[in-house]
């Protein structure tokens, strides 16, 4: 399906330095379960592609950026994948639960941790998951750049695109895990949230409104590309960018990869 709507890059909330910590823990824990929603099962089709990319490579550990409530590196991390969780605003208490169900194959860095300035001593496999539109133009390619200047691969998967019919099937999805799955107790709700949930629906709006802008921010196959080049002008990795199908009974519903692994390990052909 063609992009039909121009890149808009407006703020998302919960991306905000002031946003109420309650709040974004909410927004991120609804991501988070979006992987793992039926009938889509999202995650078994990023792990997949995840495991491809580590038996690839050698690496034995993920380094996940921009984690927010876990992603699918919760899911992952049950298949005996180790990752080191890390984000500008971490959400230390969960993933201390998540970590303490992990058998050790989770861990995390409490302190906050930017996907443009990454501590030295962090090594694997990078991830984004769902986060890498959060970027303008030259910071995204600055993220891909880091990558190669530390020989580290990269996976980054992005599930919006700026299309009608993907933006409408977003809001409705997010609404659905926004009300619909409180109720079947398949998210953490204290009365605060039951409140600004049902009474006034203000996390529902959130959700919603971050959700649009996300697709709104999406870069497309052709974006990536061109931050591809200027991130690797040396040419020193193998860069794949393409579109994953979701599921066959939903055309147009793809998610968009991108991979790049150092030359030296590189088992994919270039599709930059």
């Amino acid at each position: 399906m063609g992009n039909m709507l121009p890149r808009v890059h407006l703020w998302e909330w919960h991306d905000l330095s002031w946003f109420p910590n309650q709040a974004r823990a909410h927004v991120m824990e609804v991501l988070a379960i979006g992987w793992m929603t039926p009938p889509l099962y999202l995650i078994d089709v990023a792990l997949q592609q995840l495991r491809t990319v580590m038996e690839t490579t050698g690496r034995t550990h993920v380094v996940d950026l921009c984690s927010g409530g876990g992603g699918p590196m919760i899911h992952a991390a049950k298949t005996d994948i180790k990752v080191t969780l890390t984000d500008l605003y971490p959400q230390t208490e969960l993933w201390e639960k998540h970590a303490l169900r992990s058998d050790g194959n989770i861990t995390y860095k409490a302190e906050s941790v930017s996907a443009l300035a990454m501590p030295q001593g962090i090594t694997g496999l990078r991830t984004l998951w769902c986060a890498f539109h959060h970027f303008r133009p030259e910071q995204a390619t600055q993220i891909l750049a880091s990558a190669v200047q530390c020989g580290e691969p990269i996976l980054i998967y992005e599930l919006t695109r700026r299309s009608l019919v993907q933006t409408l099937f977003i809001v409705l999805g997010t609404l659905n895990v926004s009300l619909v799955f409180p109720l079947l107790g398949w998210l953490s709700m204290d009365w605060k949230s039951v409140l600004i949930t049902y009474v006034l629906p203000l996390y529902p709006f959130i959700v919603v409104f971050d959700g649009m802008v996300s697709c709104m921010r999406t870069y497309t196959k052709a974006e990536m590309v061109a931050m591809v080049e200027k991130a690797d002008p040396d040419g020193s990795f193998t860069w794949k960018v393409q579109e994953v199908q979701v599921r066959w009974w939903l055309p147009g519903m793809n998610m968009i990869s991108l991979i790049g692994l150092p030359k030296s390990t590189s088992g994919i052909q270039s599709k930059a």
